[in-house]
């Protein structure tokens, strides 16, 4: 066996009470084929019954989270993606990101055929090891596997992977930074300030504190499955992504001509690096960065290309106080935004600038874009939770899917005369009962962050007739 099965079992989350088990799963044939007949009977059995056994938990398992997934998606829809995660390829990918073959107890001919990269080999392991855990542990076991590495979710591990290579290299160069700033400033004590040292050593500082390259993989694998596709050119409608060039300014438009041969999973890895948090992603030789460095909206894409009714959804609104909340038990006085430290600082002046701009702009839209209907959706200004809450706070996504979905769904409501008047110029009909249904239906489920998580993975419309059907 090539790796500790404890490194497996810390990889899975899960130790073993029954470790024979585990060695089954990681058992091909060859191993007891080419071992000697005494020793033959000391060896456990193979893990061919165990793949069997894991093919059935496996389909069950996928049948049931895309039932629960997509309530809306017909049969034959079901079926392709079933398909697609329980196929030898989708399985053997799942085998690779858990490093199987490295576990593997394989027969000698096989292991000098490179069995341990073998598609339906790694397949046939992961299936079997499904099985074991299901025997160990039961279904609930099982099951985490199954979500974790075939069925996938986004994880924070992907969005926010660190920048880890150019951290190595700034590790390496400080040293020498800080040496040859020590030379710079020798005699000028009396003139430096501490900005000088901090500008001065930021120079060998990575090109942003985390890679996309997890962003790009995971919408790689989402839009791998049989009814999608990675390629704007065989979309049935058009997507436009925009990306600026971090070394010329230039708005880059993906899906326009001459970059719509850029992969989607490209191009939306370079269209949400965010500066400095994101190191910048390198496509066609050019270092591009956020797609609305430029542009906040790039609105003028979708009218070109022939839109007539535009929603723009805005969330960087900055925080208007109210001063209704008090801090201070001794004594108490109105919070401010410098109460809330440092990052609410910067990030308020970030949403100002962007806030500005973007309302500079809404100014000017009747008279650039006659003939669009252009619908602006915001959160109120004295909205503390989404101010207070970092659009880069990870464990807080579904808890602000649900608060921006019901406070959306109020505006709505009360702009409804306006934007039923807009949507029936463009054929489009809505209902205020229909959207207030939207929100009942989901405060009565038991558990709130499975029935939001319903909201990210699924369609306004799909959401809209299942509850029109109660």
């Amino acid at each position: 066996m090539g790796a500790d099965l404890e490194a497996l079992e810390n990889a899975l989350d899960y130790k073993f009470g029954n470790r024979e088990l585990l060695i089954r799963a990681l058992t091909h044939k060859s191993y007891r084929f080419e071992k000697p007949a005494p020793a033959a009977a000391d060896v456990l059995a193979d893990n061919e019954q165990l793949e069997f056994l894991g093919d059935s938990i496996l389909g069950f398992v996928v049948s049931e989270v895309l039932a629960e997934r997509c309530p809306t998606l017909p049969e034959g829809g079901l079926s392709k993606r079933k398909a697609h995660l329980v196929s030898a390829q989708h399985l053997h990918e799942a085998a690779q990101a858990l490093q199987l073959g490295e576990y593997l107890l394989l027969g000698r001919g096989e292991e000098l055929s490179g069995g341990r990269q073998k598609r339906a080999l790694l397949a046939n392991a992961l299936e079997a090891l499904i099985a074991a855990l299901y025997l160990d542990g039961g279904l609930p076991i099982a099951r985490a596997l199954i979500l974790a590495y075939i069925v996938r979710d986004v994880d924070v591990g992907q969005l926010l992977r660190p920048n880890v290579l150019e951290f190595a290299v700034s590790a390496v160069k400080l040293p020498f930074r800080t040496l040859g700033l020590a030379r710079s400033f020798a005699g000028q004590l009396g003139q430096i300030s501490a900005m000088d040292v901090i500008l001065g050593l930021a120079e060998v500082l990575p090109s942003g504190a985390y890679s996309s390259a997890g962003i790009e993989r995971y919408m790689r694998t989402v839009l791998s499955d049989p009814d999608r596709t990675n390629d704007f050119r065989l979309l049935e409608n058009e997507l436009y992504l925009a990306a600026t060039d971090l070394d010329t300014c230039e708005r880059i438009v993906f899906g326009a001509n001459d970059w719509d041969d850029v992969p989607i999973s490209t191009a939306v890895s370079a269209s949400t690096a965010l500066p400095m948090v994101y190191k910048p992603v390198e496509v066609k030789e050019r270092e591009l960065v956020d797609g609305g460095i430029v542009s906040t909206t790039n609105i003028d894409i979708a009218v070109e290309a022939g839109a007539k009714f535009v929603v723009v959804v805005n969330p960087l609104v900055p925080y208007v106080n109210d001063f209704s909340k008090r801090i201070g038990r001794l004594f108490p006085r109105p919070q401010r935004v410098s109460d809330m430290g440092f990052p609410q600082i910067g990030y308020q002046v970030f949403k100002l600038l962007a806030y500005q701009r973007l309302h500079e702009m809404a100014r000017q839209w009747e008279q650039r874009y006659p003939g669009v209907d252009i619908v602006l959706i915001e959160p109120e200004p004295n909205d503390e939770l989404m101010f207070q809450t970092s659009i880069m706070n990870f464990t807080s996504r579904v808890e602000i899917a649900r608060h921006g979905f019901e406070s959306v769904t109020l505006k709505l409501s009360e702009d409804y005369g306006k934007l039923r008047r807009v949507c029936q110029r463009h054929g489009i009909e809505i209902s205020a009962t229909r959207v207030r249904k939207v929100v009942k239906h989901f405060a009565a489920e038991k558990e709130r962050t499975r029935a939001w998580r319903k909201i990210l993975e699924q369609t306004t419309g799909a959401l809209l007739r299942q509850s029109a059907s109660e």
